[in-house]
C-alpha cells in the first residue's frame, strides 16, 4: 500500500507536496510506504529512487536524485528530512570541475530524526538513527550507529531503536 499526503505530526505545516519522475529516471517501491504532507520527490533525467517495504516519512521532505538512491526497510523519517544527490552547481578547483554528484544509500531499519541532511556518496548501514538536526557529507557503513551533528560523526556505537 502507497499513502500520500497523509497528516503526519501534528502541529508542523505542511503544504502541498509533488512527485517529478523526468525521463528514464526511476521510483520503485518495493512494498508499504507512507509519504506525509508537504514530501516532494525529484528524480532527474536517469535518477533511480528504491524505497523498502515498510517505508514512513513524516512531513515536509525533500528528495532529489539525479544518481541513486537507494532505502533500506523499516525507514522511519521525522519532518524536513532532505535528501540530495546533486551539488546543483559545478565547482572548479585548479580549473578541474569536482564531480556533483553520487549515490546515496541507506541500510535497513534506520531512524532519521527531524531537520537532517543526506548530501551525494553518504552510505549509512543497518539499525542506525541519525540525530536532529544532522549534516551528513561522508558516510557511515557500520551498522548500530548513533551519528549527529554538523558535520555527522558517531556519536555511540552498539545502538538498537523501537517504535
Amino acid at each position: 500500500m502507497i499513502l500520500i499526503g497523509f497528516p503526519g505530526s501534528e502541529g508542523v505545516y505542511a503544504p502541498k507536496g509533488y512527485i517529478s519522475v523526468q525521463k528514464e529516471g526511476k521510483l520503485i517501491l518495493n512494498g508499504n510506504a507512507y509519504f506525509s504532507r508537504g514530501t516532494s520527490i525529484r528524480i532527474d533525467k536517469g535518477g533511480e529512487i528504491s524505497i523498502g517495504n515498510k517505508f514512513y516519512c513524516n512531513s515536509n521532505c525533500f528528495i532529489r536524485c539525479t544518481d541513486k538512491i537507494h532505502i533500506g526497510e523499516n525507514a522511519l523519517w521525522g519532518w524536513n528530512i532532505t535528501l540530495n544527490t546533486y551539488d546543483g552547481h559545478s565547482v572548479y578547483v585548479d580549473n578541474k570541475k569536482n564531480i556533483n554528484h553520487g549515490y546515496i544509500s541507506i541500510g535497513n531499519h534506520v531512524w532519521i530524526a527531524a531537520n537532517s541532511t543526506l548530501s551525494k556518496n553518504v552510505t549509512i548501514g543497518n539499525n542506525c538513527v541519525i540525530s536532529q538536526h544532522s549534516l551528513l557529507t561522508k558516510g557511515f557503513s557500520s551498522d548500530n550507529l548513533l551519528i549527529g551533528g554538523i558535520p555527522a560523526k558517531i556519536i555511540k556505537n552498539n545502538i538498537s531503536w523501537s517504535i
